[in-house]
């Protein structure tokens, strides 16, 4: 018989409620709790048993929430972050992300990335800044004006 490896299913049980309708609810509201929560945890980037679930889920409820100066600074950290480590399943949800929050500087850094020679981060960093090119009309006029 195998043994589980309890440490990849326990941390689910530790943050399960981060995928729950109260929890989800109060960050749409802009609790600032639960913001900062979602976004540490994303910053932390934990894997374990449907940590991309989870993931997801903040990720789709953050897109609605207008983020003050230092959680949008946070937000592009998280981008940054993530575009420097082997993609996974719910990568896609941070591209859908940085179009929300794409800013000069944002694309500056993330063409930096792209024009480097570092693998995966190039292939991500380039693979986010075409979706933003197919997807996003704020990206066609930060390209105009650079």
């Amino acid at each position: 018989m195998k043994k589980r490896n309890s440490s990849y299913y326990d941390q689910y049980e530790r943050n399960a409620h981060l995928e729950s309708v109260d929890f989800l609810n109060r960050l749409i509201s802009c609790d600032r709790q639960a913001l900062s929560e979602a976004l540490s945890f994303l910053y932390r980037d934990p894997y374990f048993f449907r940590s991309g679930y989870i993931k997801g889920a903040l990720i789709q409820h953050l897109k609605q929430i207008d983020l003050r100066s230092n959680d949008h600074y946070q937000a592009k950290a998280i981008i940054l972050k993530i575009v420097c480590k082997p993609p996974l399943r719910e990568f896609k949800y941070y591209c859908r992300w940085a179009a929300i929050i794409l800013d000069a500087d944002l694309h500056g850094q993330l063409q930096e990335i792209a024009d480097s020679n570092a693998m995966p981060m190039r292939s991500n960093a380039r693979y986010m800044l075409q979706y933003l090119a197919q997807t996003n009309a704020h990206y066609q006029k930060l390209i105009q004006n650079s």
